[in-house]
């Protein structure tokens, strides 16, 4: 008796495959760069350690350590979220917008999408300084990443461990998939300061690039019963998230 094996059965055991190994690449680099986090942890944290016993340290020499570990994650989490490819469930609809928005004039942007017309204005603009759709994304992610560990950098009492949850609890693969809800949440932490000291203007200013500009605004009236002394800061393991600061834990 003779089997006959249909001959597409070949080619999806193979993409079964090509997936797979795609997968455990992916996993390969994830925990590789959780352990470059948690190895920066341990080394800063035994630094901490010494810059309390030690008599002669100051505030600088910690804040110098901090520094250290979120450039370090900084160009750990750029690298990782721009050169990919076929990473990210939106990673072809928005290298597709990329490419329609090139060939469309700013009236067709403001026509098409009156509410919400400044990620596609920006994409114009790029296409217009002649940059391929990796750069741009290198440029977009340089500035969200810069933005995250700069807000962390300020109001996290263990730099580390924010830098450690960032990637843990998929904030990065958050700004991988999800572009504009991160330009929208770094704008919010730009501005997360001048509503934490209720100025109004600024904080204003800073969400009207905010993709939801109009749910950011319960969060003034929320800012007048809380502290504006700066002698009360709220520590915070991690980033922003969404129209209200919510982080990962205040200590």
């Amino acid at each position: 008796m003779k089997f006959f094996v249909p001959a597409h059965c070949g080619t999806v055991n193979f993409r079964s495959a090509q997936i797979q190994e795609k997968k455990g690449i992916i996993m390969a680099v994830y925990y590789f760069t959780i352990s470059i986090l948690t190895g920066l942890g341990y080394i800063l944290s035994e630094k901490n350690i010494l810059f309390r016993n030690n008599p002669n340290c100051n505030v600088r020499n910690e804040k110098k350590a901090a520094a250290l570990c979120l450039a370090a994650a900084f160009l750990i989490f750029t690298f990782l979220a721009s050169f990919r490819y076929a990473i990210g469930f939106d990673y072809f609809s928005y290298r597709d917008i990329y490419t329609f928005v090139s060939g469309w004039s700013f009236d067709d942007i403001f026509l098409i999408y009156p509410e919400e017309p400044l990620y596609y204005v920006t994409c114009r603009l790029f296409s217009l300084a002649g940059c391929p759709f990796p750069l741009f994304l290198l440029i977009i992610n340089i500035f969200l990443m810069s933005v995250s560990m700069q807000f962390i950098y300020r109001f996290s009492r263990l730099p580390w461990l924010s830098a450690y949850l960032y990637i843990t609890l998929q904030f990065l693969a958050y700004n991988m998939n999800l572009i504009r809800q991160s330009i929208a949440t770094a704008f919010f932490m730009l501005a997360y300061p001048y509503l934490k000291n209720r100025k109004l203007l600024p904080f204003t200013l800073f969400m009207a690039g905010s993709r939801r500009p109009l749910p950011q605004f319960p969060a003034v009236p929320v800012s007048s019963v809380l502290p504006a002394s700066p002698e009360i800061q709220p520590e915070i393991h991690g980033p922003a998230d969404g129209c209200c600061l919510t982080g990962i834990s205040f200590l």
